[in-house]
This record gives structure tokens, C-alpha cells and sequence, in this order.
């Protein structure tokens, strides 16, 4: 298992270029092929949310996070499977900071609707089945153990979905997770600002790099794929800060709405299933 600061360092050890501006980002706005294809496998050599969350301990209140949660949404019937896939990335998000609350009503709730979201895009059984033992740690009490469980069951899933030819499934799913999690974290830490604690959204690379990824979507996939790219370029902007230095309250407050505006344009259309 990797150094949980490993995340926090991603500006020097992730071999995305830099961007700055979304003309950049738009330059490479190919539509997805085998060579994203490649990148989408490459994601998966990224810290998991587990590990991050693990950076935060005893830096961001967990049972705080868990609160603003909100009550666990089913998806819509019909649902596209872009759809689907924003909802896969909430749960996935939301499922990791309950693990670390120790919330299992929370936990058992989300996974019911994360599991039945993962089959109807077509994930393998022994996935499904490792998802379910998930549930079966918590009963147990095993909270280490299901945290790592889950951390195996996000990335297999994932890698699951971009072998059946699923990449703009997994790119809505990183990408609305990530702002998922990002946001909320953001939220809190705005709410009882630390300036060492900001440190942790120090990731323009990883912001620019889902921008770009995002912006290779097919055109009606999601609401406005544009506008998602644009809050994370603003996160990579905002985010992007001396390695000794704060990030400023009031950019932790952008950083949050950000988060929210863009985690709203990567929703994927609701109704298009027969």
C-alpha cells in the first residue's frame, strides 16, 4: 500500500502535463479511442479514495462529512448508463466516508444501491460479490478490513467497466466521485478553516487531467460536459499553490462551489433507456 502522502504530492509524481486554460484542454479534445482507452487503465495507478481519506484522518471530522451526506438517493428507472455512472461515483464516494465514520446503517444503505447501480452496467459477479462482502466486514465490525476491501473493490470495478469498452462510463464516474468527495471535504474544511488542513487539496494535475477527460465525452453524454471541465480547470487553478503553502479560506470556499457546479453538469441524462 502506497504512503497516504503520496496523494498529497500528486504535482510531482503524476506524469500529466500541465494546463491552465480550457483553449489547452480543448486542443486534445479528441473523441475517447484506444488511447484513452490506455489512460482510463492508467487512472487506476492513482492513489484510491481510501488512501486519501487516510491523508485526512484527524484532519477533517469524518462524522461531520457523513452528516452532509444527505439521504442515499435509488437511481431513476430508465436511467442511461452515463446516468448510472454519476450516481456510481457519489455512491463510491460517499460509500468511503462512511466506512470512515463507522456509520454501517450508512454504509449497508449506500452499498445496496451502489451494487444494484454496478450490475445494471454490467459488472462480472465475482465483482458484485466482493462488493457484498464488503457488507459482511461491517457486521462484523471489521472496519479495517472493509476499508481495504472496498479500496480493491473500487479499482477492480472501474478496470471491470473499461474492459467491456465502458471508458466514458468510467471518465463520468471518476470524475463525479472525485468532485463528490473533493466538495464536501472542501465544504468542511471552509466551514473551520486550517491552513495546514488545506494543504490536502493541493492536486491541480489530477483537476486538469479529469478536465481533459471530460471534455472528450460524446456530445450529449452528460448535461454539459463544458461547463464540468470548467469548474475542474478552476479547481486545478485554485488548487494550484507553493508546495509550503496554504490555500486560502476564501479559495476553499470556491474550491467547494466548484465542486458543486461541476458535479451537476456531469450528470448524465436521465431517461433515454426503452
Amino acid at each position: 500500500m502506497r504512503n497516504p502522502i503520496f496523494y498529497l504530492a500528486l504535482t510531482s509524481s503524476m506524469a500529466f502535463s500541465g494546463i491552465g486554460m480550457a483553449e489547452d484542454v480543448k486542443k486534445d479534445s479528441t473523441p475517447l479511442d484506444e488511447a484513452s482507452r490506455q489512460t482510463a487503465q492508467d487512472r487506476f495507478n492513482l492513489p484510491t479514495p481510501g488512501e486519501m481519506l487516510r491523508a485526512a484522518d484527524g484532519k477533517i471530522d469524518m462524522k461531520k462529512l457523513t452528516a452532509a451526506l444527505g439521504e442515499v438517493s435509488p437511481v431513476p428507472p430508465k436511467s442511461s448508463d452515463a446516468a448510472q455512472a454519476h450516481q456510481l461515483g457519489i455512491c463510491l464516494a460517499d460509500g468511503f466516508i462512511s466506512l470512515y465514520a463507522k456509520d454501517a446503517v450508512r454504509v449497508k444503505a449506500n452499498g445496496k444501491i451502489l451494487l444494484e447501480i454496478a450490475t445494471q452496467l454490467g459488472a462480472d459477479e465475482a465483482i458484485i460479490a466482493e462488493g457484498k462482502n464488503i457488507g459482511t466486514l461491517v457486521n462484523a465490525g471489521n472496519w479495517s478490513e472493509a476499508s481495504t476491501a472496498a479500496d480493491s473493490f473500487r479499482t477492480r470495478l472501474l478496470k471491470d467497466l473499461v474492459r467491456d469498452g465502458d471508458v466514458e462510463i468510467v471518465t463520468v464516474a471518476s470524475a463525479s466521485g472525485w468532485l463528490r468527495g473533493f466538495g464536501l471535504a472542501a465544504n468542511e474544511i471552509a466551514q473551520s478553516y486550517n491552513g495546514t488542513t488545506s494543504r490536502l487539496f493541493r492536486q491541480p494535475e489530477l483537476a486538469a487531467h479529469l478536465a481533459q477527460m471530460v471534455l472528450k465525452l460524446s456530445p450529449g453524454t452528460v448535461e454539459d460536459s463544458g461547463k464540468a471541465a470548467a469548474a475542474l480547470l478552476e479547481i486545478s487553478k485554485l488548487t494550484s499553490v507553493a508546495q509550503d503553502a496554504d490555500i486560502a479560506k476564501e479559495s476553499v470556499e470556491k474550491i467547494a462551489l466548484a465542486a458543486k457546479e461541476g458535479l451537476t453538469a456531469l450528470a448524465g441524462k436521465p431517461v433515454t433507456k426503452p
